[in-house]
């Protein structure tokens, strides 16, 4: 995360196989996942003392990287005074034109601030730019996102995955982070899809956040609303079992390979 004077904020993310697609794109859900996180650190600066919660989020899967870095660059759209909307820019960083990897539109809901966020303070304006990691020291991947993540595949014909609740999956005010939201209803839709003999990437995905996950374990169910030769669209449920509460749906259009 790299803050500087004048309303600067950045945040960076390492290229490593570990997020990638078959097809050399980063996933979907980690683009979702980066995209939330850069929107809420620019919207937060806005909001205090009250707090956010991500309403709805889209992302669109562009182009797979050429360098081994990616930088997401946010910008406040409209500020209301019970929503925000956030456009996010992801670009490959390093060629002298940016490569454009992914873009995402967030909404976040003005929300009264919850207690386990009083320790978090907004960042002060640094005379010069500073960068600062989000990850605790040790951090990175050392599986597939998705296996890091903990999402297990449990009946793919229905799109049924589930995810326990877990530090690793947490935001701030300990509920499910959006990404990981995002990355249960990314597997649930392309392992439907690969229950039906097709090799599936999801390009496009829109989460919508209904309510909090703050039990788990959480669940996905995934619908199939089109198929074509070339591409497909799902819709998923998300669930907290422990609420039986439907937290989460998602659309989610995926290309299909030969």
């Amino acid at each position: 995360m790299e803050t500087g004077p004048e309303n600067y904020f950045r945040s960076r993310m390492p290229v490593v196989p570990e997020v990638l697609s078959p097809d050399g794109r980063v996933e979907a859900s980690v683009l979702a996942t980066l995209a939330d996180l850069a929107g809420a650190t620019v919207t937060f600066q806005f909001l205090l003392p009250d707090w956010m919660a991500t309403a709805d989020l889209a992302v669109h899967v562009l182009e797979a990287p050429a360098g081994p870095t990616l930088v997401a660059r946010a910008e406040i759209l409209r500020a209301g005074r019970r929503n925000i909307i956030t456009e996010v820019t992801i670009e490959d960083e390093g060629p002298a034109t940016p490569r454009p990897v992914g873009h995402a539109t967030l909404t976040f809901a003005r929300i009264e601030r919850p207690e386990l966020t009083l320790n978090l303070n907004p960042v002060e304006a640094p005379i010069a730019r500073e960068r600062k990691s989000f990850g605790a020291a040790g951090g990175g991947l050392h599986a597939a996102h998705r296996e890091q993540t903990g999402i297990e595949l449990t009946d793919p014909e229905n799109g049924i995955c589930t995810l326990r609740r877990t530090d690793y999956t947490l935001n701030s005010f300990g509920t499910l982070q959006g990404g990981s939201v995002a990355a249960l209803a990314e597997a649930a839709a392309e392992s439907l899809l690969t229950a039906r003999g097709f090799s599936a990437i999801t390009e496009d995905l829109t989460v919508r956040y209904l309510a909090q996950g703050p039990k788990g374990p959480y669940r996905s169910q995934a619908f199939l609303l089109r198929c074509r030769e070339d591409e497909a669209l799902a819709r998923v449920e998300v669930h907290d079992t422990g609420t039986n509460t439907l937290m989460s749906v998602a659309d989610i259009r995926l290309r299909l390979l030969g």
